[in-house]
């Protein structure tokens, strides 16, 4: 039987020795600790860099005289009698005091092809019958000024119902339009066009992104009764040019300043009390921006050290926002050929939470702002076009002619140059290259035609084709009328 051996003859352990391990992981952790404190002096750095940043910017702003409140930025007081916005609303009440009557009159303003006798017989019953509503968009056509009761210092739960008022009574003009020149009355279409532009240009004061696609939307709606009232007979040419005389007047591009300016106005509030965020909504906001999540981000931020970062955050936001103040001011066609923009969706720190919920990018409104302007361009080029046939028995062969004669005939705001004009066989073809700055021969944009001659598939939807003038046809079912691009959610 084996013996076991002998404890006292068997080696020694060798046990490890802990203070190496101990002192490495000392190390680590203190290079640990000291990247740490390096990141976090590094981005208390980046912070107060651009804290200061911020601080310039609004330095800047005041030296430049540019409001920094909404109080500020608001439209200022007018006179009563020079105020044209109760005169449109109370028209809009002439032909529907409450949104159920609003909505069965539009059914019938948009429902209706303008070809069809029958159809066009009910219009003009239902023009003949508010005749007031008329007069009171003449009268307030004639005024200088639009101020509507909007409570600009609201912020971002600021509503703009009145709106939709506005669009609808543009519907009951350009229907009106259409049955004065279906009867052979063009000055009196041409008169009713020119009080609906003026309307359109009225709603442009309001210093809001919003207000201007209302405007927009409004001037879409009148240019389809516009290419009615072309085809249907011989222009005066008195009311033809002072229709085109102040389709040149209205400023979009200094409009669209002063809706940044309320903009960032509306944005400087939340920063300035930014628990704002967290009540906004309270008041039932109409707003343009999409509804947020209802958490106390803007009441954590408003102290403590997280201010720090919302300072951060503001200098962020006024980066972005002047660039969008100084591209409002320039045509499209300079704004696509940038490719150092700030993009909020891809460039916006996830830890700037007011940024990502305020900062958006308005160059699509830029864009329907030119082709605004492209369209009221050209519809002047065509009163001078047909005002020029009727007198000498032919088109003139070229743009310069109609300047010669003092005709208004602006350029081509996505080219910088003239519209492309081609006469052939007693006809002419007149069009802008449109917002993706390529002459495509006069090919339409899908959404500006009517509906029956629309293509269907997606890819057909977007903004590729020209903006040409666009005669009314009387083999199609005008059924549709165009309103202009969308109103879309700007983000604030």
């Amino acid at each position: 039987m084996a013996m076991p051996p002998n404890e006292s003859a068997m080696p020694p352990v060798k046990r490890p020795r802990l203070e190496p391990i101990i002192r490495a992981i000392l190390i680590i952790g203190a290079l640990m600790v000291c990247a740490v404190i390096v990141l976090a002096a590094f981005g208390l750095r980046s912070v107060a860099k651009a804290t200061s940043s911020g601080q310039s910017e609004l330095e800047r702003l005041k030296a430049e005289g540019k409001p920094l409140t909404p109080a500020e930025a608001a439209p200022k007081p007018v006179p009563a009698d020079q105020n044209a916005a109760p005169l449109y609303l109370q028209a809009a009440d002439a032909l529907a005091p409450d949104k159920k009557s609003q909505s069965a009159m539009d059914d019938q303003l948009t429902g209706a092809n303008w070809n069809d006798s029958a159809a066009m017989a009910k219009f003009r019953d239902l023009v003949a019958s508010h005749q007031s509503a008329l007069r009171l968009v003449h009268a307030g056509a004639e005024r200088p000024y639009f101020r509507s009761n909007v409570k600009w210092t609201a912020g971002l739960d600021a509503t703009f119902p009145h709106y939709s008022r506005l669009r609808f009574m543009a519907r009951f003009l350009s229907a009106a339009t259409a049955v004065s020149a279906r009867e052979g009355r063009q000055a009196e279409a041409l008169q009713i066009l020119r009080d609906g532009f003026r309307m359109s240009g009225h709603v442009s004061q309001e210093p809001c992104l919003i207000g201007q696609l209302a405007s927009y939307a409004i001037d879409a709606i009148l240019m389809r009764s516009a290419e009615y009232a072309v085809s249907r007979g011989e222009l005066p040419a008195k009311e033809a040019h002072a229709l085109a005389d102040d389709l040149g007047r209205v400023d979009f591009y200094g409009a669209m300043q002063r809706a940044m300016d309320m903009e960032r106005a509306w944005g400087l509030q939340v920063y300035a009390d930014p628990s704002l965020m967290d009540r906004r909504g309270e008041q039932g906001s109409q707003s343009t921006s999409p509804p947020q999540e209802s958490v106390p981000a803007g009441e954590v931020a408003a102290h403590g050290p997280l201010r720090i970062l919302t300072q951060a955050d503001q200098s962020f936001y006024l980066r972005g926002m002047r660039q969008y103040e100084t591209e409002a001011a320039v045509p499209w066609r300079e704004i696509a050929a940038k490719t150092d923009r700030i993009d909020p969706e891809r460039d916006t720190p996830r830890y700037f939470y007011f940024s990502r919920i305020m900062l958006f990018d308005p160059t699509r409104s830029f864009a329907n702002r030119d082709e605004t302007l492209a369209r009221r361009s050209i519809l002047q080029a065509v009163l001078g076009l047909e005002v020029w046939r009727q007198q000498h028995g032919q088109y003139p062969t070229s743009l310069a002619d109609l300047r010669n004669i003092g005709w208004p005939v602006p350029a081509d705001p996505f080219s910088g140059a003239d519209f492309v004009y081609k006469v052939s066989a007693g006809k002419y073809l007149l069009y802008s290259i449109g917002r993706d700055l390529t002459d495509d021969g006069g090919t339409p944009i899908n959404r500006l035609l009517p509906r029956a001659l629309q293509k269907k598939s997606a890819e057909d939807a977007g903004d590729l084709g020209d903006i040409p003038w666009m005669p009314w046809r009387k083999d199609v079912d005008y059924s549709y009328h165009f309103e202009g691009p969308a109103i879309p959610p700007t983000g604030k």
